[in-house]
């Protein structure tokens, strides 16, 4: 009996010591569990939009996950209020929610005529079991059977308000030796009636391009203020790379081959697209084409509901390389995967065909990629080793305002704002 009891006390208090550091970690865009694929997070209004709603508007956040497994399981999830920093906030539940914290995914279906078998779930947020009362950043973490401990995915979102006004320019580098290939994003923000006694402790700023987190910039301080007007005007600090337009393929009909297709195979399990093999482009001229911007869109032609019509096909990625790069790995990279690098958009090196090759599971649909390049020890993947990197280059910006509420401390989402670089 004395046993069982002190072994309680210890898993107790092993709990109370490891729970700080778990709600303090960051959270990410993360898949945990095999078999989940195409993870979807976006403004329910179109289905390019990034995943931001306004604060107590009509906007709807919607969530899409499919399941390949061949055992049926029950999802439910969480959501958490984070800080500026994708950690968890100090706020309890009930500051920031409206209903319970465990839900189960009730919405799911089954796919229709695919080779691949999957069942895809979905849920939009809020509704009528969870209603968001703050800004700010949060995560969806999806479990198993009501198990914490058994995570399938967590996903980031966005939930603003318009207390601050911001202003966006977007010129080429003001440093000479960078002004071909870098671009640099001034801005403005008004922070309004906004009760701000330290500028610098209070206002937060994170500038993102395409939506990539990995390379997002945080700490910005303001370089000037007039009044209640900021002043975001810096030469180095707020610059990225402009890269180039991203590369792109079409696998929304798998009957007719479109210009980047060589050949479509198929067995008995699954499609097999084999692209045209692609080329290097660090040192080619700039050439303009329509782009979505590393987004992709899932969908099939003549389909009346893409989400459960599409199959899944293998898509097979071919890049000429003279030689293995050392200290460092290439990756697939976009929206599709949420800008993640891992074994799965893992590029590795055919010594025979001396190219860098990779073979990716995706769902039917329009996709853009590129090439990145991550040094060992780095976690912000370099689009211009193998894309290029050009001024002229169309990307979107967005500018994130965070204010730390002294009163009710937490950081709220007070502005944002989108810009397209037109140079």
């Amino acid at each position: 009996m004395k046993s069982n009891y002190f072994r309680s006390i210890f898993i107790i208090l092993t709990i109370l010591i490891l729970l700080p550091l778990f709600a303090h970690s960051e959270w990410e865009n993360k898949v945990f569990k095999k078999g989940i694929e195409t993870v979807q997070c976006y403004n329910a209004a179109f289905p390019l939009n990034p995943p931001i709603i306004q604060l107590q508007s009509q906007d709807r956040i919607h969530f899409s996950f499919d399941d390949l497994n061949d055992e049926q399981s029950t999802y439910y999830f969480s959501i958490i209020h984070c800080d500026s920093k994708w950690e968890s906030s100090e706020l309890q539940l009930f500051d920031y929610m409206k209903g319970f914290n465990e839900n189960e995914i009730y919405d799911f279906s089954y796919s229709v005529n695919t080779l691949q078998d999957f069942t895809h779930f979905s849920l939009e947020l809020p509704n009528r079991d969870v209603e968001l009362l703050m800004s700010g950043n949060y995560i969806i973490e999806v479990f198993e059977d009501m198990d914490h401990t058994r995570p399938v995915l967590t996903q980031r979102f966005i939930i603003y308000e318009t207390e601050a006004k911001i202003n966006i320019n977007v010129k080429t580098s003001s440093v000479v030796a960078e002004k071909d290939y870098r671009q640099e994003v001034d801005f403005t923000v008004n922070i309004g009636r906004l009760k701000v006694f330290n500028v610098f402790d209070e206002i937060k700023v994170v500038v993102m391009q395409n939506m990539r987190w990995d390379n997002a910039i945080y700490d910005l301080q303001a370089k000037f203020i007039k009044g209640s007007e900021l002043i975001y005007d810096f030469e180095e600090k707020s610059s990225f790379d402009g890269g180039n337009e991203y590369r792109n393929f079409d696998i929304k009909d798998l009957r007719f081959q479109s210009d980047r297709i060589a050949t479509i195979d198929q067995d008995s399990s699954l499609t097999h697209i084999f692209l045209h093999p692609d080329e290097k482009r660090t040192f080619k001229r700039y050439s303009t084409w329509e782009d979505i911007n590393g987004n992709y869109m899932i969908k099939i032609d003549n389909a009346i509901n893409s989400d459960v019509e599409a199959d899944y096909v293998w898509v097979y990625f071919t890049l000429p390389f003279d030689f293995p790069v050392n200290d460092a790995d290439l990756y697939i990279a976009g929206q599709f995967n949420n800008y993640t690098y891992s074994d799965k958009n893992k590029l590795s090196y055919d010594f025979d065909d001396q190219a860098y090759k990779a073979k990716i599971l995706l769902k039917q649909g329009y996709y853009n990629y590129a090439y990145f390049y991550l040094q060992n020890g780095e976690t912000a993947g370099q689009i211009a080793y193998i894309e290029g990197s050009h001024y002229q280059t169309v990307n979107d910006y967005l500018v994130i305002v965070y204010y730390k509420d002294s009163n009710k401390m937490y950081d709220r989402v007070v502005g944002l704002q989108y810009a397209i670089s037109h140079l």
